[in-house]
């Protein structure tokens, strides 16, 4: 089979994720009009098997086919978890029902592939490519256009509709402003945001507690070398707090030219609205939580649930900006001041973690990202300082075990573990640790050469020791590590 091309890809594409089968899918954001619950829908005579019929949105009568039909599977009976997603190309629009809505995610290039061709000839055909989301989890992208054939079935065409019998008359009609939003929930209360403001979805990273942080902020976290401030938006909107876990999403929005992360209870999907259709605010809101609201809206598929349009730029004052975005910038800023101190002080930005009982750091720069530790791997004849390989967003790790190198006899346990992945010279690996502590500023002037650290020969892995609040700091030296282990390796293969 020719393989499809991926040049219509850029560097990030948004994608609605859903379930048909035991597979998940996704499909360009920008393609998607409405997602609404399964409404009736109308059979038609003497068509495919996988055309199930036409429906009634607003007014129109849209065809809509079953993608578990299309994709050579049995039908199911209706469920409360079954969906119409809404996608609209060249000026016509076609409904698919699918058995269950997912999140929207953020697929950066690199991580697209084509599909395999092992994948069922009935569904291949509709691919556009895959992306791997974890270890065990294969994102299929769909091909919106080979789902709109219009060979097939007939599809129908889009309108532009007015109430006023002057425009009607008119050859040229004027449409109302649409906004596309996405619709979630924080403590059982429904808002919703102008889909442009958020940059991806995420699930909840690991947070550090940064001291003497503004009371705005829950903790940071790393993504792609950025640390991002999470917000406690729940105490700004006056809502009671939820308890997060690991599954909690998380939106990264960027507020004018801050990002940050807003901690959710879970996403509702996408709304397409027309600007009227965005009603005023009760009188019952109170003011200090009216200001930084639009208007409401109501969900029209099906649940009539009412959302809060959220106005990011009206939850922050000029000043709280002001501070959010100097705490973004801290880190960069004291670099810059590194350069122009006539005594050559350095101000280092350390990630401080726990092996045993003593503290270690590493340079918060050479940190790419902090994450939980999943299935790893293990590697034949490795040393015992290589733990694994682990799948880390879909590429292929080498696990550093560090307390192992340091001659640690400490348990590891799961739930304080973390893997450090650091990228080096171009490439990445994973750096095991028992715990992490949080992330400090402190002056090179309080750092000294290892010297004879300890009899073990240890000292030729640590880069600098330091005090901080009278407890030892160990500056560990990434490039030593990574040497020593590529030495051992290289031996127990020669054996």
């Amino acid at each position: 089979m020719e393989e499809k091309s991926l040049t219509m890809i850029e560097d990030f594409h948004r994608y609605v994720t859903f379930e048909v089968g035991n597979e998940l899918f996704g499909i360009r954001i920008e393609s998607v009009e409405q997602i609404i619950i399964r409404p009736p829908i109308t059979s038609v005579p003497k068509t495919p098997d996988f055309f199930i019929g036409l429906l009634n949105l607003r007014g129109d009568t849209i065809s809509t086919i079953d993608l578990r039909k299309r994709f050579g599977l049995p039908a199911l009976p209706p469920t409360l978890e079954q969906r119409v997603i809404i996608i609209e190309h060249q000026n016509s629009r076609l409904g698919f029902l699918v058995d269950k809505i997912g999140a929207v995610v953020n697929i950066p290039i690199q991580h697209i592939f084509p599909a395999s061709p092992l994948i069922d000839p009935q569904t291949l055909d509709y691919l556009l490519g895959s992306a791997q989301l974890a270890e065990d989890q294969v994102l299929l992208l769909l091909d919106d256009q080979q789902l709109m054939n219009q060979d097939e079935f007939h599809l129908d065409e889009l309108t532009i509709r007015s109430d006023n019998p002057a425009q009607q008359s008119s050859d040229l009609m004027i449409p109302d402003p649409e906004s596309v939003l996405i619709a979630f929930e924080i403590n059982h209360e429904f808002y919703a945001m102008n889909i442009k403001e958020v940059e991806e979805i995420i699930r909840m990273p690991t947070l550090t507690k940064i001291h003497q942080a503004s009371h705005l902020i829950e903790g940071i976290f790393h993504l792609r070398n950025e640390a991002i401030p999470l917000l406690k938006l729940s105490g700004r909107l006056q809502i009671g707090h939820s308890a997060c876990s690991e599954n909690t999403p998380v939106l990264i929005v960027h507020v004018e030219r801050i990002k940050m992360g807003i901690a959710i209870d879970q996403v509702n999907g996408i709304l397409r609205i027309q600007e009227s259709e965005i009603e005023k605010l009760p009188q019952n809101i109170i003011e200090e939580r009216a200001k930084h609201l639009k208007g409401i809206v109501q969900d029209q598929r099906g649940k009539g649930n009412v959302y809060m349009i959220l106005l990011l730029d009206r939850l922050f004052s000029e000043n709280e900006l002001d501070r959010l975005g100097a705490f973004q910038n801290e880190i960069q800023d004291q670099l810059e001041q590194q350069e122009s101190t006539e005594d050559h002080q350095e101000i280092l930005s350390l990630l401080y973690f726990k092996i045993g009982t003593e503290i270690y750091a590493i340079r918060i720069l050479q940190v790419h990202q902090i994450t939980q530790v999943f299935n790893i791997l293990p590697v034949p004849r490795a040393p015992k300082h290589i733990e694994g390989i682990m799948n880390v967003r879909g590429e292929t790790i080498t696990i550093f075990h560090l307390p192992k190198m340091f001659d640690s006899d400490q348990t590891l346990q799961k739930h304080l573990a973390r893997i450090i992945v650091v990228e080096l010279q171009n490439s990445k690996i994973g750096l095991l640790v028992e715990e992490i502590l949080g992330i400090a500023y402190i002056s090179n002037t309080k750092f000294d050469p290892p010297g004879e650290w300890t009899g073990k020969g240890r000292s030729s892995l640590v880069e600098a020791l330091g005090k901080d609040d009278g407890k030892v700091v160990v500056l560990i030296d990434l490039d030593a590590i990574v040497s020593q282990v590529t030495d051992q390796t290289m031996d127990a293969l020669s054996a």
